[in-house]
C-alpha cells in the first residue's frame, strides 16, 4: 500500500508503519511540500524502516534551527536511518541554521541503500542547510552510509548536489559524504559542490569527502568552490575515476594550490552557468 502528498504538510512526516505514518512508498508529488514549522529544528521526511520507499517531485525542507535546539542545528531535509530507496526529481533543502549560532541540516542523510537525484538546476537539486556564525558549517548535501547516488542521467541533465554555505563567518558545507563502501555516480552536465564560506573567515565546503573505501565517478563538474580552503575533494582511501581530461588535469595541477588563471581563463563560462 501506498501514500501520497499533494499539499502543504507543516508536521514531520514519518514513513513506517505505526499509527500516523505514511506508508511506503511516499510520493511527494509537483504540488506537494513538507516543510516543518519555523524554529523547530525537526526532520522533515523521517525513516527507521527497512526497504522504505521515498519520491519526491515537491519540496522537501528540514526546519530551520533556533536557541533552545541543541547546538542550534537546522533540520535534515529527508533522514533515512535504515536501508532505503529515494528518488529525487525536484527540491531538497535542509534546514538553516539558528541565526544566531548553528549548522545547516543536510539535503539528505541516508544510512544505505539507493539515491537518485534528478533535480535539474531549472528544477531543484539538493542542498545543505545554511550555517550561521563562526566555528559552524553549512549543511552537509547528502550523507551516505554505505550504497549508490546517482547524480543526474542523460535524460536528467545538469543536476546539483551542493553543500549548504555559511553566513555570518560560518564555513560551507561538504555536497556529498560517503562514510563506508558505495558508489557515486556524477553524470555528464550535473555538479557536486561544497558550499560558500562566509565572508570574515569561512572556508569554502568540500566537494566530495570519501571517507573509506567508496568511488566517485565523475562525468560531470567536480568539486567547484573547494579550493577556497586548499582542497579539490578528499580521497582518504577512495577511488577518483574522471573521463574528462581537463578534470584529472584540475586535480593534479591544481588540487592543492587553488586555480591558475589559465585554467580560469578557459572554464570562465563554465563557472558562470554553475553559479
Amino acid at each position: 500500500m501506498s501514500s501520497s502528498i499533494s499539499t502543504a504538510v507543516t508536521a514531520p512526516v514519518v514513513i513506517g508503519t505505526g499509527a500516523g505514518d505514511y506508508s511506503s512508498p511516499l510520493d511527494v508529488t509537483s504540488s506537494g511540500s513538507v516543510k516543518p514549522a519555523y524554529a523547530s529544528g525537526d526532520i522533515g521526511v523521517y525513516s527507521a524502516y527497512t526497504g522504505a520507499q521515498l519520491k519526491n517531485s515537491g519540496t522537501i525542507d528540514g526546519g530551520s534551527g533556533a536557541s533552545d535546539v541543541p547546538g542550534g542545528y537546522g533540520g535534515d531535509a529527508v533522514e533515512f536511518k535504515a536501508a532505503g530507496t529515494i528518488k529525487n526529481y525536484a527540491h531538497i533543502v535542509g534546514g538553516h541554521g539558528y541565526e544566531g549560532g548553528g549548522n545547516g541540516g543536510a539535503g539528505v542523510s541516508l544510512a544505505s541503500g539507493t539515491l537518485d537525484s534528478y533535480g535539474g538546476n531549472t528544477t531543484g537539486g539538493i542542498k545543505g542547510g545554511e550555517g550561521y556564525a563562526s566555528a559552524n558549517f553549512g549543511g552537509t548535501g547528502v550523507y551516505i552510509g554505505s550504497g549508490t547516488l546517482n547524480n543526474g542521467n542523460a535524460t536528467y541533465y545538469g543536476s546539483t548536489i551542493e553543500g549548504g554555505n555559511g553566513t555570518g563567518g560560518a564555513g560551507g558545507g561538504t555536497g556529498v559524504v560517503l562514510e563506508g563502501a558505495g558508489t557515486l555516480n556524477n553524470a555528464v552536465g550535473s555538479a557536486l559542490l561544497g558550499g560558500y564560506g562566509a565572508a570574515g573567515g569561512g572556508a569554502g565546503g568540500i566537494g566530495v569527502l570519501l571517507k573509506a573505501s567508496g568511488t566517485l565517478n565523475n562525468n560531470g563538474f567536480p568539486c567547484r568552490r573547494i579550493l577556497q580552503d586548499g582542497r579539490g575533494w578528499d580521497r582518504r582511501r577512495g577511488r577518483f575515476q574522471c573521463s574528462h581530461l581537463q578534470h584529472r588535469q584540475h586535480h593534479r595541477w591544481h588540487g592543492r594550490r587553488g586555480f591558475s588563471k589559465r585554467w580560469r581563463s578557459r572554464h570562465s563560462e563554465r563557472e558562470r552557468l554553475l553559479k
